[in-house]
């Protein structure tokens, strides 16, 4: 049987053998969020924005502003974007990334997340952070 597969192969020159379609959109520019600007989640933010190889600056958003300004002044305008309030991060990103401190701070910012979006946003967030990961599974099931 493995003669029949490679005869076939060589038929069709042209394909490539156990390839996959390609995903789609998955070139398009995607609108990033960060959301909270700790020790480690300022790292995480400054590494990703600066790196990024995208024509959207990454939008990010921290209770306290004075993070997301050092931030800003860290790197520039073309990197980095600081929003108004959560529910902008939750309107305008496709993927939105959390680094938050504990699990009411977690609670807390998702609930007003879920106030903007529809159901099935916990599609496209991504958690980051010491405390338990199923506080935001216990949000979700609510």
């Amino acid at each position: 049987m493995s003669d029949h597969l490679l005869s076939a192969h060589n038929r069709d020159n042209d394909a490539v053998p156990y390839s996959r379609p390609e995903t789609p959109n998955s070139h398009a520019a995607q609108q990033i969020g960060f959301v909270g600007l700790g020790a480690m989640g300022y790292l995480m933010a400054h590494n990703l924005a600066n790196h990024r190889a995208s024509v959207s600056p990454l939008l990010v958003w921290n209770r306290t502003i004075e993070k997301s300004e050092k931030l800003l002044n860290a790197l520039s305008k073309d990197k980095i974007r600081i929003a108004r309030d959560l529910a902008q991060v939750a309107r305008e990103c496709d993927v939105i990334i959390t680094s938050l401190a504990n699990d009411d701070v977690v609670k807390s910012v998702y609930e007003q997340f879920l106030e903007t979006l529809k159901v099935g946003f916990f599609q496209r967030l991504h958690e980051l952070f010491p405390g338990r990961p199923h506080s935001s599974g216990s949000i979700r099931l609510q």
